[in-house]
């Protein structure tokens, strides 16, 4: 399972518990500008990847976790429950799709396409507290916020 956060003008996915060992991963950061669209299919999500596992961990049924190459695209998946799991593509990003599930799938949307609705506030937003003392965003290495209000834990 994996939490979203808006943090600044990025999405961070937090993938938890176990599935930290089973995806080999515990964090991907997007730029909210780098989504082109999020939506459910619970089709893709029970589907089993056809091209090459390249790290992670694929039990029908059970899980499905790590990075795929499927039809020339790489993709992250970590799900277990197909039903809660949500499909990003994306574009300039390392994966061409994330396919994750999420404890409320509709509110995940929501926050997601809220986002990408108002990036350019959100950029604004990011650079007009970078002088604030005590409030600090991501910066560009990625080390986390002090405090940050846009936080939603999803």
């Amino acid at each position: 399972m994996v939490e979203i956060d808006l943090s600044g003008a990025n999405l961070v996915f937090r993938v938890k518990g176990l599935h930290k060992i089973w995806a080999l991963t515990s964090e991907l950061e997007i730029p909210v500008e780098h989504i082109k669209s999020v939506r459910k299919d619970i089709e893709l999500a029970k589907s089993l990847p056809s091209g090459i596992k390249e790290s992670g961990v694929e039990i029908p049924g059970m899980i499905s976790a790590g990075t795929f190459y499927q039809d020339g695209k790489r993709i992250f998946r970590d799900i277990s429950n197909p039903e809660n799991a949500l499909v990003f593509e994306l574009s300039d990003e390392t994966y061409a799709e994330l396919i994750v599930e999420v404890e409320y799938p509709d509110e995940a949307i929501a926050l997601v396409e809220d986002a990408i609705a108002n990036k350019d506030s959100l950029e604004n937003r990011k650079n007009a507290v970078k002088g604030i003392p005590g409030y600090q965003v991501q910066d560009e290495l990625g080390l986390p916020s002090q405090h940050n209000d846009m936080d939603m834990g999803i």
